[in-house]
């Protein structure tokens, strides 16, 4: 009995050591693969990632006052335009299809 406390101790310890964490600052993404599936999380923030899937940490795009970008769902088709300033976190199923700069009309 008192020899199996510190043992579960230190495997607990272990297992939260060797377990994959990952921390997002605030302009990343966490892209996990799942068997026929993508989810994604925004950061900022602390998460756990199962060992057995693959993830990938992807930055988002910083669009300026200008900037414009045409997001395409690749599940559905549907395409949307997204202006700035803002940071651009991309869907699961999403790709940026063209990028570009707005012109002012003001002098």
């Amino acid at each position: 009995q008192s020899l199996l406390q510190p043992l579960l101790q230190l495997l607990a310890f272990l297992f939260a050591c060797l377990w994959p964490v990952r921390f997002l600052h605030m302009d990343e993404q966490i892209r996990v693969q799942h068997l026929t599936s993508i989810a994604v999380t925004n950061g900022p923030g602390l998460h756990f990632v199962n060992p057995f899937k693959t993830t990938r940490v992807v930055r988002a795009e910083t669009l300026g006052v200008l900037d414009y970008a045409r997001v395409r769902d690749i599940v559905d088709g549907s395409e949307r335009c997204i202006h700035g300033p803002c940071l651009l976190f991309l869907g699961p199923y999403e790709s940026v299809e063209g990028r570009g700069q707005g012109v002012s009309l003001r002098s």
